[in-house]
């Protein structure tokens, strides 16, 4: 069964720090990021997804479309924030969590004391905001790869491609005989994103028109549908596994997360997610029955362990770390635990 980690008892946090200091130092550091990350610079879809999908049921296609607009519609805001300098409260608060997390997993590349593991960390997310892309220009020692093929290109459109994730970038010294890996980051993002557009069959690295989507007169169908069609998201239904299987990008992606999760020696940390989607659940069980792999899953408050004990209870490779009765496992809260895992203690 899952084992549970109190962060309001003493011994068990300690435990805790010192288990997660040797997988960090000797394992695959992987991170699996849900909507609560990106609270409270952009809220979570809801129900959103639950109600797209009964008027679908009810073959109400218009008003399914008429429903997801909308849902695109709430992104303009904060994300129009994030991309400028005037930034409110939220998305500004959001951000500085982004950059801490960045600037933490650096850290502990950067100290990692070993050379038999690549000098990377990936971060899986079902997100489509940016604030992880933000977050990296502003952490200019860390590399992100985010799966693009930048290579010179006339018409500056950069392809995506699957295969160029989990590349390495190595430093060599211009007149010593010295080569070092650079930290880098691989994100992987399952559902799309913001920064992805459809080009006949190809999604190219484009930050999506705000205006042009809210713009959309939700009453025209066609403009609807044509919105919909150029968005290379997996938007908020019960349809996107469908998508998912159809298109060969999510498809890859999907493949990728699972032969990830299949490495010896892996360590998948899951903070904002609640494990409620079926298909990324059922990978991840089916992960779990490789005994190398340690999942961690961040439990924002006490009213969602039972739940996930539940879902979890037949994996011992799997830690619940749970906040007090009256406390909250947030963003800036996980950075501090990652920041102050350090060597364990030697007996005096």
């Amino acid at each position: 069964m899952a084992r549970d980690t109190r962060l309001g008892n003493k011994d068990e946090l300690e435990a805790f720090q010192e288990t997660l200091f040797r997988a960090i130092q000797s394992s695959h550091l992987n991170f699996l990021l849900g909507a609560g990350a990106s609270c409270p610079g952009v809220a979570p879809a809801g129900q959103v997804e639950s109600d797209i999908l009964e008027l679908l049921k009810a073959e109400k296609v218009r008003e399914a479309d008429k429903k997801t607009i909308q849902f695109l519609k709430q992104f303009k805001q904060p994300m129009s924030e994030l991309l400028g300098e005037d930034r409110s409260d939220n998305v500004g608060k959001s951000l500085r969590h982004y950059v801490d997390f960045v600037q933490t997993i650096d850290i502990l590349l950067s100290e990692r004391k070993t050379n038999l593991l690549p000098r990377q960390a990936s971060i899986f997310t079902t997100n489509y905001d940016l604030f992880i892309e933000c977050a990296s220009e502003q952490c200019p020692s860390i590399l992100l790869n985010d799966g693009f093929n930048r290579v010179p290109s006339l018409n500056n459109l950069h392809k995506f491609a699957p295969e160029r994730l989990f590349d390495a970038t190595h430093h060599t010294g211009n007149h010593y005989d010295y080569t070092a890996e650079l930290p880098s980051i691989n994100l992987i993002k399952l559902h799309g994103s913001m920064t992805w557009e459809r080009q006949g069959n190809d999604v190219v690295y484009r930050v999506m028109d705000f205006d042009k989507v809210s713009a959309t007169k939700e009453d025209d169908a066609k403009a609807v549908a044509t919105t919909l069609q150029s968005v290379a998201i997996v938007l908020p239904t019960q349809r996107k596994f469908q998508q998912t299987i159809i298109e060969r990008t999510y498809y890859d992606l999907l493949r990728i997360f699972a032969n990830v999760m299949e490495r010896e020696n892996s360590l998948l940390i899951a903070f904002g997610f609640s494990f409620r989607d079926e298909h990324i659940l059922e990978i991840v069980k089916r992960a779990l029955r490789n005994p190398t792999l340690k999942l961690i899953i961040c439990c924002y408050a006490t009213d969602e362990v039972e739940e996930l004990q539940q879902k979890f209870a037949s994996y011992n490779n799997v830690g619940l770390l749970i906040p007090e009765t009256t406390g909250q496992l947030d963003f800036p809260r996980l950075n501090s635990l990652l920041r102050a895992v350090g060597p364990p203690k030697v007996p005096t």
